[in-house]
C-alpha cells in the first residue's frame, strides 16, 4: 500500500482642540481601517486549534528550537496507524493527548502517559490528574507543534542529543531557572510498542504545576470556574478579562487627572497657549497608552494559555501603534496651527494654502508607517510589501510625471514667492500685468 493510500484511509478529525475624530479627520479612519484588517489578518493563525485527532497543528511552538523532524528510509513501518489510541508514532500520541484533554476525558488522556513508575492501585486515580496537570502546564508554558513531531514509528533519528525511542517535545524553564524538557518515549505496552509522554517526564509535572498551575485559585473557586471555556480561555479568565478592562481604564483615569493637576499650574505659567494646546489635546492618546499599559500586566497575571496570550498581546501592541499614530496626529494639527499663526503674522498670507495639504501629507505618512508596524507585529512579510510599493510609485511618477511637475511649481511659487498679489509684472516677454 503507498503512503497516500493509506493517508486517504486515515479517521478524518479637526481642530486642534476637537475630538480624535474630528481632528484626524479621513486618514484618521483610513488608518484605523486598515490596522483592523491586518491585525485580523494574524487572528486566525494565532487561535486556530484542530477539534478532531487529525494531522492539523496544535498551537504554537515551545521554548527548545528544533529542526524539522526527517522520517528514516531504512526499513519503514506501516504507515496506517495499529494502536486504536494512534499511539504508534510520536504525533499521534501527542495529537491523542491534547485531543482528550481538550473534551475532559482525564482517563483516557492518562493512557498517553507512562506511569510505570506508579503502583497499579495509583495509577488510575493519579494518572488523570497528572494528565490535567500536564495539561495545563502545557498549555501556560509550551503549546505544542504536531507537524514538528515525526509521524514514523521510529520517530525522529536525527535529533541530536535525543535517544534512538525518544521525542523531545520541547523545554520549559522553571522559574529557578532548571530546564525540564518534556519527552515522548517508545514503550512497550501489551507485547506492542507505542508512544507515550516519558517517565522521566511524568515524575516532573508536580515541580512544573507547583511553578505554573493555578495556585491558591484552585482552592478559592469552584470546579466549573476551571471546567467551563470558551476560545481556550476559561470562565475564571473571561471574568478577570471583563474586570481587568474596567480596572485598566479607571486607574488610567486616575493617573491621567494626577498628572494634569501637576502640570496644568505649570502651563498657565508660560505666555504661548502652545502647551496648553499639547495638554488638551494630548491627554486622551495618553490615557489609552496608559489603560493599555495596565491591561498588559493584567494580561500576563491571568496565566492565559500561550496562543490566547501571544493574541492578546499583539493586539494591544497594535493598539499601542494605534494611540501612538493618534497622538502624533494631535500634534501635527497643533504644528500646523502655530505654523498657521507664525504664516500670518509674518504677511505669508499665500503659504498659508499650502498648509492643509502638508498636514493631510504627513498625517497619511504616519498612519502608512503605523500599518505597516502593525503588519510587521503580526508576522506579515513587510520588505516584499515595502518593495512591491516602490516599483509602484516609481510608476505612478512616470505617469503623472507633468501633474507632479506642476504641483512642485505651484508650491515653489507659494514659498519663494517671486511674486504677490498687486504685483505689476511682464510675463513671456510682451505680456504685463497686475498679480490679483
Amino acid at each position: 500500500m503507498s503512503p497516500s493510500t493509506v493517508r486517504s484511509a486515515r479517521p478524518a478529525s479637526g481642530s486642534p482642540s476637537g475630538a480624535a475624530t474630528g481632528a484626524a479627520g479621513p486618514v484618521f479612519r483610513v488608518f484605523l481601517l486598515l490596522l483592523l484588517l491586518s491585525q485580523s489578518l494574524g487572528a486566525a493563525s494565532v487561535l486556530a486549534q484542530p477539534a478532531e485527532p487529525s494531522g492539523a497543528d496544535e498551537g504554537a511552538s515551545g521554548e527548545a528550537p528544533r529542526a524539522e523532524p526527517l522520517v528514516a528510509t531504512e526499513d519503514p513501518e506501516p504507515w496506517l496507524y495499529l494502536d486504536e489510541l494512534e499511539r504508534d508514532t510520536p504525533r499521534g500520541a501527542m495529537r491523542g493527548f491534547l485531543v482528550s484533554s481538550r473534551a475532559g476525558d482525564w482517563r483516557r488522556a492518562a493512557r498517553y502517559l507512562d506511569l510505570s513508575p506508579l503502583s497499579p492501585d495509583d495509577r488510575e486515580e493519579q494518572g488523570a490528574v497528572l494528565a490535567q496537570r500536564l495539561k495545563r502546564v502545557l498549555d501556560r508554558r509550551l503549546w505544542v507543534e504536531l507537524d514538528r513531531l515525526a509521524d514514523e514509528p521510529r520517530g525522529d533519528l536525527s535529533e541530536e542529543g535525543v535517544a534512538a525511542d525518544r521525542e523531545r517535545v520541547g523545554v520549559i524553564a522553571l522559574p529557578g531557572g532548571e530546564r525540564i524538557e518534556i519527552l515522548l518515549e517508545r514503550v512497550r505496552e501489551d507485547g506492542e510498542r507505542v508512544w507515550k509522554v516519558a517517565a522521566s517526564t511524568v515524575e516532573r509535572v508536580p515541580a512544573l504545576y507547583d511553578a505554573f498551575g493555578y495556585g491558591p485559585l484552585e482552592d478559592w473557586l469552584p470546579a466549573p470556574f476551571f471546567e467551563l471555556s470558551l476560545l481556550s480561555i476559561q470562565l475564571w479568565q473571561w471574568i478577570g478579562l471583563a474586570l481587568l478592562l474596567v480596572v485598566a481604564w479607571a486607574v488610567a483615569w486616575v493617573l491621567s487627572k494626577l498628572a494634569l493637576l501637576v502640570i496644568h499650574p505649570l502651563a498657565r505659567r508660560s505666555d504661548t497657549d502652545i502647551d496648553d494646546r499639547l495638554l488638551e489635546n494630548g491627554a486622551p492618546p495618553l490615557h489609552f497608552m496608559l489603560g493599555l499599559g495596565v491591561f498588559t500586566i493584567g494580561v500576563l497575571a491571568l496565566q492565559l494559555a500561550v496562543p490566547v496570550e501571544r493574541f492578546l498581546i499583539q493586539t494591544v501592541q497594535a493598539l499601542l501603534v494605534f494611540s501612538l499614530v493618534w497622538l502624533t496626529f494631535r500634534l501635527v494639527d497643533i504644528g500646523s496651527h502655530w505654523s498657521q499663526q507664525r504664516l500670518a503674522e509674518g504677511g505669508q498670507v499665500a503659504a498659508i494654502s499650502m498648509l492643509p495639504l502638508a498636514r493631510k501629507g504627513v498625517k497619511l505618512f504616519l498612519a502608512a508607517l503605523g500599518v505597516l508596524a502593525v503588519m510587521q507585529n503580526i508576522g506579515l512579510n513587510v520588505t516584499a510589501l515595502i518593495a512591491g510599493l516602490g516599483v509602484g510609485g516609481l510608476a505612478i511618477a512616470l505617469a503623472a510625471q507633468q501633474t507632479i511637475e506642476n504641483l512642485f511649481g505651484g508650491m515653489t511659487l507659494v514659498v519663494d514667492q517671486p511674486v504677490r498679489v498687486g504685483d505689476f509684472c511682464r510675463f513671456d516677454g510682451d505680456k504685463v500685468g497686475t498679480v490679483e
